[in-house]
């Protein structure tokens, strides 16, 4: 295996949870004030905010593909949108 199959297979990572279970512990964080682990990595309380804040914004296929990013694709792409 070439590093440009290993680099391949790494970003098409499949996540654990599905969207909908990603998006309802997001704002359960929010909710609770409380950080959580989503698929093995730990969002805390103002990350998980300003992804609710940006989940509200977006329309339901573009809020589908944003989902299906795995959560450190997620973050980055809010972090973008943010400045």
């Amino acid at each position: 295996m070439n590093l440009k199959e290993m680099t391949v297979g790494q970003s098409q990572t499949v996540s654990a949870m599905s969207p909908e279970q990603k998006e309802q512990t997001i704002r359960n964080i929010v909710k609770t004030k409380q950080h959580d682990k989503i698929d093995g990595v730990l969002v805390d309380m103002t990350t998980a905010g300003g992804m609710v804040q940006l989940l509200d914004k977006l329309t339901p296929d573009q809020k589908q593909k944003y989902l299906k990013l795995p959560i450190q694709k997620m973050a980055n792409v809010l972090y973008k949108v943010m400045k």
